[in-house]
């Protein structure tokens, strides 16, 4: 292995680091306030919290809504479907979509994709 191909991968592991490493630190500051309560005229609510979405798949019928609350600290996350819809990228608050017809939706955090669930629509 070249030293250039070398010092390539030790610059590339280095910056995983850091990334993670920034990540582990975020989640612990949750900023001691209490999130945003969902919208009242959701049917179901999934909070985004620890790096993760909680219940990472919820149930519903066609025709009604999910809430999404960031209760994540200072880290900032989206929800996004297949096809590109979705939330904005934010670090509080909340956001909602209602689901018309049946089916399976997978969606992930675009920032942390690792980060993924799942809406069935019943």
């Amino acid at each position: 292995m070249s030293f250039r191909r070398s010092a390539s991968v030790v610059l590339a592991l280095v910056a995983m680091t850091l990334l993670l490493g920034a990540c582990v630190i975020a989640t612990d500051d949750h900023g001691g306030g209490a999130p945003e309560p969902a919208p009242p005229d959701a049917d179901a609510t999934v909070t985004i919290t620890d790096m993760s979405f909680s219940p990472a798949t919820v149930e519903i019928n066609a025709g009604e809504t999910v809430a999404w609350v960031w209760d994540d600290g200072s880290v900032t996350h989206d929800v996004v479907f297949d096809g590109g819809t979705g939330s904005p990228q934010q670090n509080n608050g909340t956001w909602e979509h209602r689901f018309p017809e049946r089916g399976l939706y997978d969606y992930r955090c675009t920032i942390h994709p690792w980060m993924t669930a799942t809406v069935i629509v019943k």
